[in-house]
């Protein structure tokens, strides 16, 4: 069976909209903070990584520092989305939905 990353790099966004994500079968979800608050604790407990970085900059410091750290062991799909997706993609429900392993 395959295996799907998300990959989530966040400042202060609510992360509310990943709970229908953390659960799946195949889907392994990984947080990067970049801000001073960290993610609900619920969150974090049920992602496999949530992580504090830097914030150097844009949500693609959390992106690099997941191929970086995760090389050896990368997912089949990685799919790399902002702390909240839906300022940039309205449809990331139906988007993310529609990803199979």
């Amino acid at each position: 069976m395959g295996s799907i990353d998300l990959v989530v790099t966040r400042y202060r966004e609510p992360l509310d909209w990943l709970e229908p994500f953390l659960g799946r079968p195949g889907w392994r979800v990984h947080i990067y903070n970049t801000g001073r608050q960290p993610p609900p604790a619920a969150i974090c407990a049920a992602a496999v990584r949530c992580t504090n970085v830097p914030n150097a900059g844009f949500e693609w410091h959390g992106y690099l520092r997941h191929l970086v750290d995760q090389y050896e062991s990368l997912a089949d799909r990685t799919i790399f989305m902002q702390g909240d997706p839906f300022t940039v993609s309205p449809d990331v429900y139906c988007l993310l939905n529609q990803t199979v392993l």
